[in-house]
């Protein structure tokens, strides 16, 4: 797979999150996140009878299926940069029932694109979720009994009719009798009720990951133990790739989830195998099966994926490419260490905290007037003795192995 493959294949799996997403907070009548009583979701973040108005008019669009990450959504989705070009029944029903002027529609577009939900179309990375309180005030519409946690138009989202001028129930009333919200609060007991998880990603292409396996670990240099700071930075969940099975320390895991199962045995082992460390007394690793011939047989034999007997360990003598790889990597360090060594202070590879080492960085390398290409060239020419000396190391014993290669 090269990288134009793996590139697509992330946006697949991106693409595939968010539909996910979107689905857990606009999820139809009984399912959705605001009929639970615990949040919404709302453009800005941010109290108002400005920005409860554009929260409810989120929650039309996304009934509308104006949500790009919705599954039900094509591509060429038909933008809207007025209120003649509204097409949708539903939208534009809700619309009238506001009697609203022309001008104040099209307003409201302007409004969504300036958030960034350009063409009437919502984004869902745009989106926060405000969690209410259990004594939050709730506008239930007496017509089709729909929850509202903020009185938005006045209006019903989804039949139309005047809400209550006073709320007519708490959040908790309605916790009390959603099935979801009823088996999560359950599920935490009472003392911890609603709380939030700061979630962030962990790859071999994150920028700072030192920092961020410290905030994964709670340890912090400059806040209190107490502090907001703290509490607002301390990672609670890591979204990694396979490269946490090199063997990466990220501390105590309570829990490992799993998107497929893993390929082989020793693959299952060593990513579930973070979990129950350091004195836990309860862990739990979870893995979802996908509609795949492999996945599908791990499900039907469980115990295949622990019981197995492990692969015998090989060693791969006939692979040139092993070979070739090894001598690049070596000859391109000996000739990145002379040009580090030549310009001292000020080394590109040496300005970010990041992965380069004795390398430089793509933008630096490949600047117009930059000159690193004709540098490297001629310092891989004085560092050659260094290629034939790992053609012959590696080589050995190999008839017509110990060559130099370019």
């Amino acid at each position: 797979m090269d990288v134009q493959d793996k590139g697509a294949a992330r946006n697949q799996v991106a693409g595939e999150q968010r539909t996910l997403v979107e689905d857990v907070i606009f999820s139809r009548n009984y399912f959705a996140l605001e009929e639970t009583g615990i949040g919404y979701p709302c453009l800005t973040g941010k109290a108002g009878p400005r920005s409860d108005r554009l929260d409810a008019l989120l929650r039309v669009l996304a009934d509308s299926y104006r949500v790009q990450a919705n599954k039900w959504v094509k591509d060429d989705i038909k933008e809207w940069h007025e209120a003649r070009d509204i097409t949708s029944r539903r939208v534009r029903a809700f619309l009238n029932a506001l009697a609203l002027p022309e001008e104040e529609i099209t307003g409201l577009l302007d409004e969504l694109k300036g958030l960034g939900h350009g063409g009437g179309i919502i984004r869902i990375e745009r989106l926060f979720v405000k969690v209410v309180p259990p004594d939050a005030p709730v506008f239930e519409c007496q017509t089709c009994h729909r929850a509202h946690l903020h009185k938005g138009f006045g209006l019903c989202t989804r039949c139309h009719a005047p809400l209550p001028r006073e709320a007519n129930a708490q959040a908790r009333d309605i916790r009390e009798r959603n099935y979801i919200s009823r088996r999560l609060e359950t599920a935490l007991g009472e003392d911890q009720g609603v709380f939030r998880l700061r979630c962030e990603e962990l790859t071999g292409q994150t920028g700072s990951p030192a920092d961020r396996l410290r905030r994964f670990k709670g340890i912090f240099v400059d806040a209190a133990p107490d502090s907001l700071i703290r509490r607002a930075r301390e990672i609670d969940m890591l979204s990694v790739t396979t490269t946490m099975e090199v063997g990466i320390d990220i501390g105590a895991l309570q829990a490992v989830y799993q998107a497929n199962m893993p390929p082989q045995r020793f693959n299952y082992q060593q990513r579930v195998g973070r979990a129950g460390r350091r004195r836990q007394a309860y862990s739990i690793a979870l893995t979802l099966c996908r509609g795949r011939s492999h996945d599908l047989h791990y499900f039907r034999y469980p115990k295949a994926i622990t019981g197995d007997a492990p692969p015998p360990p090989f060693l791969t003598q006939d692979h040139l490419d092993i070979g070739r790889r090894l001598i690049r990597k070596g000859w391109l360090a000996a000739a990145f260490a002379g040009l580090r060594a030549a310009q001292g202070a000020g080394y590109p590879g040496d300005m970010l905290h990041d992965i380069h080492g004795e390398y430089v960085p793509v933008g630096s390398y490949f600047a117009t007037g930059s000159g690193w290409q004709d540098l490297l060239r001629e310092a891989l020419e004085r560092s050659i003795d260094t290629r034939d000396r790992l053609a012959a190391s590696i080589g050995a014993g190999y008839q017509c192995r110990a060559v130099p290669t370019s």
